[in-house]
């Protein structure tokens, strides 16, 4: 059985269409039937805060442990980047199988080091998670947003958050540079229960450092590069959720989006 979260090479795993069509043939890893069933009775993880408001860094054995019970895998890790130097904490992205639940984490660890993370944030909860093979040269046509361009050029024109594009021109010009999509999904307002902005994590499959964009998208269709990884790997788990969802595609059985 696949280690929930073992770490792959994309680039490894894109090698060959023979062995993409192989992977999307095979049965879906037991992990993962494992872990939806785990997730009916779990209460999602959520973010805590001290007494000044600031975000606390929970102990790594909890956050996993708690992750694991609500049916959750890690599906991808990398070094923070700010203003393109890298920081002192990586971030880890998670999802359950059927897309409906799924987190940003903030952890003091480093895939380039090796340094297993002590602790984590909780930076953002996901739902509506949809994911992408990203050997699949061409744009998923969930990967765009429904706004009218002019709509989405006058709210870039207010925008005040910066390194900011038009969500459909953005999407298109990181393609031209190598760029995949892995996931897109939603995020939660503060409250846990209103849709916040769209997630889009994207994969540069060209890159040697392995580099990785997180955007987010607000209703005005106005992307905003929140971050970028470094030293990025996708792990066996998110492949074993992409074949789920098609293997439940396939059988006509009514089962998560891509």
């Amino acid at each position: 059985m696949l280690k929930w979260w073992r770490m792959v090479d994309w680039r490894e795993h894109a090698r060959g269409s023979r062995q993409r069509k192989a992977l999307l043939r095979a049965p879906f890893a037991g992990a993962c039937v494992a872990a939806l069933g785990a997730a009916t009775s779990a209460q999602a993880i959520e973010a805590v805060r001290d007494a000044n408001g600031k975000a606390v860094c929970l102990p790594a054995a909890e956050v996993m442990a708690q992750l694991k019970a609500e049916g959750q895998q890690i599906i991808a890790a990398g070094d923070r980047l700010s203003s393109e130097a890298r920081t002192s904490y990586s971030n880890v992205i998670t999802a359950r199988p059927d897309g409906t639940l799924g987190n940003i984490l903030e952890g003091d660890g480093s895939q380039l080091e090796g340094r297993a993370s002590t602790c984590f944030v909780v930076a953002n909860k996901l739902t509506n998670i949809r994911l992408n093979d990203p050997s699949n040269p061409n744009i998923p046509a969930w990967a765009y947003v429904n706004v009218d361009p002019a709509v989405a050029k006058a709210a870039l024109a207010k925008d005040t958050i910066g390194r900011a594009g038009v969500h459909n021109d953005r999407l298109e010009s990181v393609y031209s540079n190598g760029y995949r999509v892995v996931m897109t999904a939603n995020t939660f307002r503060g409250d846990g229960k209103t849709l916040g902005p769209l997630v889009t994590f994207r994969v540069d499959m060209d890159d040697a450092e392995k580099l990785a964009g997180v955007d987010f998208t607000r209703a005005g269709g106005v992307a905003n590069t929140m971050f970028n990884l470094v030293g990025t790997k996708l792990t066996t788990a998110l492949y074993d959720q992409i074949n789920y969802r098609a293997a439940k595609a396939s059988s006509g059985q009514n089962g998560p989006k891509p």
